[in-house]
């Protein structure tokens, strides 16, 4: 089994250059499904949700670590962090570094991801939210690293997040590193489509041009049609990619007295039929690149807010829940500001009133004046 994420990538690429590692999303981490889906031997991730026992009151117990323990020591399995679910359900991870890493501690995982923040819509609205889940992601895989190294642990996957192709390039501009790894992530690409502004072809273009030679990236969740159309970023810049669509569809097919036999079958069938379709994908139409990109007030200020208040989680002030509500108040007054009287509501360089927003209505003047909207006085 490869020991890091180097081996990984050199061991596990596919033979062919526009062939990708689809890896399958098992949804239980233990019966009959489970056995029959290490049975084909196909490469697996898990979610760290699946593993995830609640407590008598309902809250995080902790992990089923010996679930984990007894997967196959040579198979081919990741693990996810579950990011989007522990924002969606829970607005923030329900366990910790440490309660994590025993979960890292159990196997050898071909990865395994670090806590990010997803920036999908319905967990990330505007500007602010994205800047401060980006700037969280950035923090937690630092903490995540380092405690990581402490314990003896394999590094963790670093997932670049966004929602434009200018919050991605933010993203990747702010991560640590000195020298970029074999494999990084890709976040919040699921039901995204191919085309449009925030397309999957936009993104990528964007996350290629920024990304060394050498470093190749895992999509999360990406969809069979998203992956047709990129295409011409399989061979140098895209390595795997993973989906749990093959239960959605089993579930659309059969919607009730579906076995473990019969889901099992139906992933196989999916996965093989994917791999074909991924082998002779159809043609891309002419696309047209335009910079689309333009001065928006409320995103600039946006991204002020959200960095402003990251900076209070990235130094431990403040957890991600305070900084969470933080920035919705705060980002709820400065649109109010931006609404009444424009970028010049910031035009004072020391305000009497600053309208209880501190730091943050310095950080939201200093955006404006360096995106051109407001003179330095």
């Amino acid at each position: 089994m490869p020991k890091t994420l180097r081996d990984t990538v050199r061991s596990s690429a596919p033979a062919a250059a526009h062939r990708l590692l689809v890896r399958v999303g098992v949804p239980l981490v233990s019966g009959d499904l489970t056995l029959r889906c290490l049975a084909t031997g196909l490469p697996l991730l898990f979610s760290a949700n699946a593993f995830a026992r609640n407590a008598a009151d309902g809250s995080f117990g902790s992990f089923r670590l010996q679930a984990a323990e007894r997967l196959p020591a040579g198979h081919d399995i990741a693990l996810d962090s579950a990011g989007f679910v522990s924002s969606a359900l829970y607005g923030d991870y329900r366990w910790s570094i440490d309660s994590y890493l025993d979960l890292v501690a159990t196997r050898s995982w071909t990865f395994w991801a670090s806590l990010d923040h997803t920036c999908e819509p319905e967990v990330a609205a505007n500007a602010a939210v994205r800047r401060l889940r980006i700037d969280a992601t950035v923090a937690n895989f630092v903490r995540c690293a380092n405690r990581a190294a402490q314990r003896g642990l394999s590094e963790p996957l670093f997932i670049i997040q966004g929602h434009t192709p200018d919050d991605y390039e933010y993203c990747i501009r702010t991560a640590p590193f000195t020298r970029w790894p074999p494999l990084v992530g890709i976040g919040s690409v699921c039901r995204r489509h191919a085309h449009g502004e925030n397309g999957l072809l936009r993104v990528m273009e964007r996350i290629d041009a920024l990304l060394p030679e050498g470093t190749r990236c895992h999509l999360f969740g990406c969809k069979g049609t998203g992956l047709a159309a990129l295409k011409p970023f399989w061979q140098r810049r895209i390595f795997s990619v993973d989906s749990m669509a093959w239960d959605v569809s089993a579930r659309r097919a059969q919607p009730t007295g579906r076995t473990q036999e019969m889901r099992a079958a139906f992933m196989v069938q999916w996965h093989d039929k994917l791999q074909q379709r991924l082998a002779d994908p159809q043609p891309l139409g002419a696309q047209v690149s335009l910079d689309l990109r333009r001065v928006d007030v409320f995103a600039v200020a946006g991204e002020a807010v959200g960095s402003a208040i990251a900076d209070l989680y990235g130094s431990s002030d403040l957890d991600y829940r305070d900084c969470s509500a933080l920035v919705s108040n705060d980002m709820a007054i400065v649109s109010c500001l931006l609404k009444s009287a424009g970028a010049a509501a910031f035009g004072a360089e020391d305000p009497e009133e600053d309208f209880g927003l501190g730091i943050v209505y310095g950080a939201v003047r200093q955006a404006l004046i360096d995106a051109g909207e407001l003179a330095a006085q």
